[in-house]
């Protein structure tokens, strides 16, 4: 029996084909093989384990692919819900356009609240009925609307003062008097002087109100013409530099306002970062958004340039020639130079001619 066992021993051993057990001595190879079976064993189960922890990752991975799935049908339901113009590509443009669609009703919904004020201070219902109110009005006899009835105030103030000092001296001289006679008599006067109180009140609320009014009206009339101003000087420094610059702005500046140019890659620079040349090019383009506008209001009178090219350089300097042109349309554009080539490059590029006068 023990020889059979030996017999089967050196057979396993050899079936495993391993070089490491060796026949000749039995029990060295059982316990070679025994170690190989409990590593069998434990690689078995280890197996097992990673197979159920795979398989449960795979489900996951299964769950995940389908929420996934929905998140992408939301996005895509979603999406529809903006005009074609948004982005709604991905879940960061999505994002990325609520927020920005979350500050359009902000700012829509503050903008209607003050067309509610502006209503109820000038007691109106609509934005047409402010506008007829105001279309006869300009600057000049708004703001001295303003000053009248600022004027007004000052002494209706103090006759409210006054009023009120008074009396307040007739009831203490009330308190003290006990004849009916005189009772009466400071009753009266009393009477007196609250019916001149309610009146200057009144004709203090009637004047604060119209302030007020004209207050309101004076700074939606420069928010317009500073707008109209704008534009129009922001389009002419946009053609005087060939678009190196786009864009205008103004920051608050305490009680004043600064200007910023923002040129092609976004930046925003301020007057005093421009070079010598683009300063001038933004005094001309104010110039002439301002010639513009007193043109559209019925004035015309000659436009006077005297050599503020000479720091252009030539794609400029025709910019500003064909500016001079647009504005000789509408008036009389008259440039001082003692470059010749200035005259060149307007003769070049202007398609009226201009004419030319040497002195």
């Amino acid at each position: 029996m023990l020889r059979q066992e030996k017999v089967r021993v050196r057979a396993s051993a050899r079936a495993t084909g391993s070089p490491y057990v060796d026949e000749s001595e039995p029990l060295k190879a059982f316990q070679m093989l025994q170690g190989i079976a409990n590593k069998a064993q434990a690689d078995k189960t280890q197996y097992d384990l990673l197979s159920a922890t795979i398989a449960e990752d795979q489900k996951k991975h299964k769950a995940v692919e389908v929420q996934l799935s929905e998140i992408d049908l939301q996005v895509t339901e979603l999406g529809a819900l903006f005009p074609a113009t948004a982005d709604t590509s991905t879940l960061d443009a999505l994002r990325i356009t609520v927020g920005t669609s979350a500050d359009i009703i902000h700012t829509r919904g503050q903008i209607a609240d003050l067309e509610k004020e502006i209503f109820a201070e000038l007691s109106v219902h609509a934005v047409a009925d402010a506008r007829n109110m105001l279309h006869e009005e300009t600057s000049a006899t708004l703001e001295a609307k303003s000053a009248s009835i600022e004027a007004d105030i000052e002494p209706a103030e103090t006759r409210l003062s006054n009023a009120t000092v008074t009396r307040a001296n007739a009831e203490r001289d009330l308190g003290t008097v006990t004849g009916n006679a005189e009772i009466a008599e400071l009753v009266e006067q009393s009477t007196t002087l609250q019916l001149e109180i309610e009146d200057a009140l009144l004709n203090y609320v009637e004047r604060d109100f119209g302030l007020r009014l004209a207050e309101e009206a004076i700074r939606r009339y420069r928010d317009k013409h500073r707008s109209e101003m704008m534009d129009a000087t922001e389009r002419a420094f946009s053609d005087l530099t060939n678009g190196a610059y786009h864009k205008l702005l103004t920051q608050p500046d305490g009680s004043s306002e600064i200007l910023l140019a923002v040129d092609a890659n976004g930046t925003p620079k301020q007057i005093g970062d421009m070079s010598k040349g683009t300063r001038f090019q933004l005094y001309l383009g104010l110039r002439a958004a301002a010639y513009e506008q007193m043109v559209s209001q019925g004035v015309q009178l000659p436009f006077f340039c005297d050599d503020v090219f000479e720091t252009f350089d030539e794609d400029r300097t025709r910019a500003a020639c064909r500016l001079m042109e647009r504005i000789s349309r509408s008036g009389q554009a008259i440039y001082l130079t003692h470059h010749r080539h200035v005259v060149e490059i307007a003769k070049d590029v202007c398609d009226v001619p201009p004419v030319i006068h040497t002195i």
